[in-house]
């Protein structure tokens, strides 16, 4: 019976579609929900990772040169930029280093106020944490 639960539940997660996400280009995203503490990196004109997948209450620490990088939490749109002012990332406009805790599910944008036109943007996805079932599964 708890065989026949799982094998139902199982199937209709398979066929349920993943929801549509490509803000700011991301369509894919690296897996870092095993880490409480990620680190978004700027690599010339890019954030790496730029589209992180975390889990709730995760902290993510952005280390980039702000003065030159001054990075917004936002959506960029066709060529457009624009600043979401409710978002948790961001403003940060000098410094080196920035982090942020993210304890709200859903998908915060950002971007490089002077270079997102290069593609200096990227998107964090915050999940809630996996649940793992233990031995006793029943």
């Amino acid at each position: 019976m708890v065989f026949q639960r799982l094998a139902a539940f199982v199937a209709i997660v398979l066929l349920m579609p993943a929801p549509a996400r490509a803000l700011n280009n991301c369509t894919t995203f690296g897996d870092y929900r095993d880490r409480s503490l990620v680190t978004v990196m700027t690599q010339g004109f890019r954030y790496s990772p730029a589209c992180a997948r975390i889990s709730q209450g995760a902290t993510v620490r952005i280390v980039s040169e702000f003065g030159s990088h001054p990075l917004y939490g936002g959506t960029v749109s066709g060529g457009n930029a624009t600043i979401d002012p409710a978002s948790p990332i961001g403003p940060f406009v000098q410094g080196l280093q920035a982090e942020v805790q993210l304890n709200t599910l859903g998908e915060f944008p950002y971007f490089c106020d002077f270079h997102y036109g290069m593609g200096m943007m990227g998107s964090i996805l915050v999940e809630p944490e996996p649940v793992m079932f233990g031995d006793s599964f029943e």
